[in-house]
């Protein structure tokens, strides 16, 4: 695994935001309404440097996107893992 420095990490995440943001159709407006903060806030978030996304609104974003925590955290969807149950005979 490798290790992002804080201004790549940063750099990618807003990236992601914004990707996801406009995947679905969503105005800043409108990701910020669903993530329940103020539109300016998103805006700063997706966009300005040094403005890091807070850590309290990543279940909020992991909701409202439908995508897994892993995701945003390092950019790739975790593996789904299919479990099946096998009788013995």
């Amino acid at each position: 695994m490798e290790f992002l420095s804080e201004v790549e990490f940063s750099t990618a995440f807003k990236r992601r935001l914004k990707e996801t943001r406009l995947e679905r159709n969503m105005t800043h407006g409108q990701m910020a309404h669903a993530l329940g903060i103020k539109e300016d806030a998103y805006k700063k978030y997706e966009n300005r440097s040094g403005s890091a996304f807070p850590i309290y609104l990543l279940p909020r974003l992991v909701f409202v996107t439908s995508k897994p925590y892993a995701y945003w955290l390092d950019g790739q969807f975790a593996s789904k893992t299919v479990l099946r149950i096998v009788k013995n005979t």
